[in-house]
């Protein structure tokens, strides 16, 4: 795909240094160490959270694209320390749901209910997660019911082919079977057949017994 990967990392010789494009030597807490790495990627990723989320909003605001958003990684840290704050968990529900992560939104919604039932926005987004299960189970339904239907067709065609062409070879198998009847003890080729054996399932002619005239 010729796309080249540059990394950012604090160890000289780390596994990936030897197989991408670049390999930039620094920290990821290092403000201007980012901003100086950004300059070279069309898209900016971040295998941790643990990186300085302000430095990747100030990027973005310079029209970096950051993936995951910088938001994303502050609700992540956020989590880290407290496992059940509400709005964090609602905001990253969020998130998911628009990455199609709907696994991980009904769990993070699942947390925040435990935390508090009776939160409106959270069980707005959970109705909203069912729906959108819905649709995405009602495609996923009607894609292989269409791939199966395709392959069953296929395979009664490929059936049908393989009867005509059993037919074919049974019909023709007994006209050559006719036709060495008809040849029966008459001289061939200053032989004289004595007898003959015919095996329809074999491609190869009859087996043929002569006695020298």
């Amino acid at each position: 795909m010729s796309i080249k990967v540059n990394i950012l990392d604090p160890m000289v010789n780390c596994p990936a240094s030897s197989i991408y494009h670049h390999h930039m030597v620094g920290s990821y807490d290092n403000s201007t160490t980012v901003e100086e790495f950004a300059k070279r990627c069309g898209i900016l990723t971040d295998e941790i959270e643990h990186v300085d989320v302000d430095t990747l909003e100030k990027l973005e605001k310079q029209g970096v694209d950051c993936q995951p958003k910088a938001s994303t990684i502050r609700i992540i840290q956020v989590l880290d320390v407290e496992f059940y704050n509400v709005k964090a968990l609602y905001r990253r529900a969020q998130a998911y749901m628009e990455t199609y992560d709907y696994e991980l939104t009904e769990l993070d919604i699942k947390k925040a209910l435990e935390a508090d039932p009776q939160i409106k926005e959270v069980n707005s987004i959970h109705k909203t997660l069912k729906q959108l299960e819905a649709q995405s189970n009602k495609r996923d339904t009607k894609l292989y019911t269409n791939m199966f239907a395709q392959m069953a067709n296929d395979y009664s065609i490929q059936t049908k082919r393989l009867k005509i062409e059993k037919v074919e070879k049974n019909e023709k198998d007994g006209v050559m079977g006719m036709e060495l009847e008809k040849g029966k003890w008459v001289d061939i080729e200053g032989c004289k057949l004595l007898s003959w054996e015919w095996w329809p399932w074999s491609d190869y002619m009859p087996h043929i017994t002569r006695q020298q005239l």
